[in-house]
């Protein structure tokens, strides 16, 4: 449990591909309203959305790199690492 009160687990069913990717990339295995946020490899947030889960997103727009993403839904806080080439 977080300071914010926001459970944080790591839900094995929760998956994002393809990855790496080009800028394209799917979220699949929640369901429901969730907000996604991506942040780069230096803590800056270059994305924010609200979405209906499963989505796809296109990320083609920004630089190569690792980009860390947050997935707030019904209370709890999921991360992944998603690899842009």
């Amino acid at each position: 449990l977080s300071s914010t009160g926001i459970i944080i687990i790591d839900a094995a069913h929760l998956i994002v591909f393809p990855n790496p990717t080009k800028g394209e990339f799917t979220i699949n295995g929640l369901e429901g309203i969730a907000k996604i946020k991506i942040f780069n490899s230096f803590g800056k947030e270059v994305s924010t959305t609200t979405s209906a889960l499963p989505a796809t997103f296109d990320l083609s727009g920004v630089a190569r790199g690792v980009y860390m993403i947050r997935i707030e839904a019904e209370q709890k806080m999921y991360f992944r690492k998603l690899i842009i080439n």
